[in-house]
């Protein structure tokens, strides 16, 4: 689990860290949450199924987990804690499909050089060559 504290003057920086590095979209799937007031007054919002799926050019994370944000008494969040239980690297088909062909012509090559250099071997086991004659 990874922990760590934004203050609300980091944010624009922080956001324009992740954007400039190729993050087109970052979004949120939530389901009901469980309201309540803390001891402080502070109203909480728990989401035991929260969904969270940060979307480059080439590549989608999501990530599963558990939601919690708290609010001050005039509405403003005092709180976002996001604690993932799994996540997920999905790359899309059309990325994977090429490299996959490569990857099976090299090896249907290197199986062929083998087949090939063992008929040569058979063919010419048992004679004997003179290559500097």
């Amino acid at each position: 689990m990874e922990i760590s504290e934004t203050t609300v003057e980091v944010l624009p920086r922080l956001f324009k860290i992740k954007y400039d590095s190729g993050t087109l979209q970052e979004l949120l799937y939530v389901d009901m949450p469980h309201e309540y007031e803390n001891t402080s007054g502070q109203i909480v919002l728990d989401y035991a199924k929260a969904i969270q799926e940060s979307v480059f050019e080439q590549l989608r994370v999501v990530r599963d987990g558990h939601l919690r944000l708290i609010f001050s008494s005039d509405l403003k969040i005092c709180s976002w804690e996001f604690c993932a239980r799994r996540h997920e690297e999905l790359i899309p088909r059309r990325i994977i499909i090429p490299q996959v062909n490569d990857l099976m012509l090299s090896f249907f090559d290197a199986n062929a050089i083998i087949l090939f250099s063992n008929e040569l071997a058979t063919t010419f086991s048992g004679a004997s060559l003179n290559w500097f004659a």
